[in-house]
């Protein structure tokens, strides 16, 4: 494979990456407290000896993964007593078959048994790390700025609220659902606000600006492939004297 075909099929495989990441973020547009992912790419100079002897510095692009952008979305006001959203850091502490994970989805709901859980089904944990509970005489559910959840029969806990050193380093599992080795630290003041839920972060006009210029961007390194090709195909032909 000649340089300039390794070159340009590098660069194409970059932009499909690039592409798929700004689709998702489409795609994504509308969903609950997502935050939207850019590709961080690095040139990578790869020296190579030229028939004169000479070396000559090939560039190359590498994908080094994604980044997340930790913007928080704006509030939607939804009048659900059993929305919540998060103002500031911090992320809700969710129980699943695979151990804790954290999401700053608050769009929650109550199962059969009067568990709050998430649309998923996963119990929604309180400070000390333990299911919240309620029962029908329980009526009316309030929601303290501080995550304190009261009913008419009294207090029923506190919604565990976390940050992390380094928020970048969670993984997604699923749309909302998040998961980190580092250790959760109780946030400081933390603001619950009930009845409204985070929207996505998702810029839509500033994504599909992104996408024109990606397929802008594919379309000229496919350009340059087929330029390659229609020369090598010429000098074939010159070389084996056929027309």
């Amino acid at each position: 494979m000649s340089n300039t075909m390794s070159i340009a099929l590098s660069q194409q495989m970059a932009l499909r990456r690039n592409l798929d990441v700004i689709a998702n973020n489409l795609a994504n547009m509308n969903t609950t407290s997502f935050k939207s992912e850019s590709v961080i790419f690095e040139e990578y100079l790869m020296d190579v000896q030229t028939p004169d002897g000479n070396t000559a510095s090939y560039s190359y692009v590498l994908d080094n993964g994604v980044n997340r952008n930790l913007t928080e979305g704006h509030q939607q006001v939804t009048g659900n007593p059993l929305d919540f959203s998060i103002k500031g850091p911090g992320y809700f502490v969710i129980e699943t078959d695979a151990g804790e994970r954290y999401t700053r989805n608050g769009h929650f709901t109550l199962n059969p048994e009067g568990q709050l859980v998430t649309k998923e089904g996963f119990a929604v944990l309180d400070a000390g790390r333990a299911p919240i509970n309620f029962t029908p005489q329980d009526g009316e559910i309030t929601v303290a700025a501080d995550g304190t959840i009261s009913t008419q029969l009294g207090q029923r806990g506190q919604l565990s609220v976390v940050t992390f050193d380094n928020e970048s380093e969670l993984t997604k599992e699923g749309t909302s659902l998040l998961s980190t080795t580092q250790t959760a630290t109780p946030a400081e003041n933390p603001i619950v606000v009930q009845g409204m839920i985070e929207q996505s972060n998702v810029a839509p006009i500033i994504e599909m600006t992104k996408m024109i210029s990606v397929l802008r961007a594919y379309q000229s390194a496919s350009e340059l492939l087929k330029t390659n090709q229609d020369m090598n195909l010429e000098a074939i032909r010159n070389l084996s004297g056929t027309n």
